[in-house]
């Protein structure tokens, strides 16, 4: 292999320069992060039934989900957990899936959504499996604060998240390598029904009909529970409605002599919930904005890239308000780059004294630290072509490149 090289110098200088211009390239591409990603891709299902014993969840629920989920591609391992309520109260199943990494994620969950809502009929009435991505536990707080801002001002919680919703959101949801953008400390909106009974008997209708079918909407993922009082019933639904008008005119049930909506036999209203917190800085209401990344993305780009789009959105805040930011991940894997830089330069320098000192000779020197270079360049092409990140372990091994 070395006589081939000494005879052939041009191809050899030629692979050389080819592989260091794709060493620069691969170190420009190459994701940054501050951990690496060890576990596979997962997505878990939440699922509860009320009255129902472990045995039942796991036999009329449980069981079904799985073997639905065993049918999407790239389907790894699954494993699940039924179990009563600590209120006992009914019992919930959790099952967690786990796919091989070259999955796509996006995909996977909507071919599972696609497989639960052919079981709809097969489920008992009130179980609604819920699919959410899975966050390890260790890592949730890093995934949440990747970056997060602070919105706070003499306003009420209510026109500081409309502001964060209108303004803010928009501008960073578009940013390149954003995964989404939370936004918390806002008091929930709820949608109250209120039935009249007299109206119910006298269309032999029951509060649990009206429940099922509010249930069905699939606008109304996780409506709140039926409150019996007096001659009236109360269905909380805790999520956001686009119009009140949907559900004033959501049909019941169809007769013979028409069709009965919902407004017949009660009225609907929006409402802010009960408040569970509050948040301040300085005695003003504040509102927290989460920015999250898409996996595989380089953080500190993505961080510039949010930093960048947040500038010209402090001009258009209201008159004493204040968007700043609270929290940057970033600035720790900053921080390691920073010490590789210095670590690497302080190798550098020792390797070059060393040298200097035993060859002296300035050609030879230069030889070693091209050899040097030259290896550090093909562990960036490896670790990128083997879909690694830069991150605190694979940093710490890059040094050992300069001897």
């Amino acid at each position: 292999m070395i006589d081939l090289s000494i005879k052939r110098p041009v191809a050899t200088a030629a692979i050389y320069v080819a592989l260091v211009a794709l060493g620069a390239y691969s170190f420009r591409l190459i994701p940054v992060e501050l951990l690496p990603d060890v576990d596979y891709p997962r997505l878990t299902v939440n699922a509860s039934w009320g009255g129902a014993s472990p045995e039942a969840m796991e036999a009329f629920v449980t069981s079904p989900l799985e073997a639905a989920a065993q049918q999407v591609k790239g389907v790894r391992k699954i494993t699940s957990t039924s179990r009563a309520d600590p209120r006992g109260t009914g019992s919930s199943a959790e099952i967690d899936i786990e796919f091989e990494r070259d999955v796509r994620m996006d995909f996977a969950q909507l071919d599972l959504g696609e497989r639960f809502a052919s079981l709809r009929d097969e489920l008992p009435p009130a179980v609604y499996p819920q699919i959410q991505p899975y966050v390890p536990r260790e890592f949730s707080d890093e995934e949440q604060r990747f970056l997060s801002y602070q919105l706070h001002g003499p306003y009420t919680f209510s026109r500081l998240a409309e502001v964060a919703e209108e303004e803010v959101e928009p501008v960073l949801s578009s940013v390149d390598g954003v995964a989404g953008v939370m936004i918390w400390g806002d008091q929930d909106r709820e949608v109250a029904i209120e039935l009249d009974r007299q109206k119910l008997d006298a269309l032999n209708l029951r509060p649990e009909q009206v429940e099922q079918r509010i249930r069905d909407l699939s606008t109304l993922r996780a409506p709140g529970s039926l409150v019996l009082e007096g001659r009236q019933v109360t269905l909380a639904v805790r999520t956001r409605v686009r119009r009140v008008s949907e559900l004033e005119n959501l049909v019941i049930v169809q007769r013979r002599e028409g069709a009965i909506r919902l407004r017949d036999i009660g009225t609907v209203r929006e409402q802010t919930a009960d408040a569970t917190s509050y948040f301040r800085i300085n005695g003003q209401p504040t509102i927290s904005i989460f920015v999250t990344r898409e996996s595989g993305t380089n953080a500190v780009r993505v961080a510039d890239a949010v930093k960048e789009a947040i500038g010209p959105l402090e001009a258009r805040m209201p008159p004493g308000a204040t968007l700043e930011l609270d929290d940057d991940q970033s600035q720790e894997i900053r921080q390691q780059l920073t010490d590789l830089r210095l670590r690497a330069l302080a190798a550098a320098i020792v390797i070059f004294l060393v040298l200097t000192l035993f060859l002296r000779s300035m050609g030879a020197v230069l030889v070693v630290f091209a050899t040097i270079g030259f290896s550090v360049l093909i562990a960036v092409n490896m670790l990128y072509l083997g879909g690694f990140s830069l991150n605190v372990l694979t940093l710490a091994g890059l040094p050992w490149g300069f001897g």
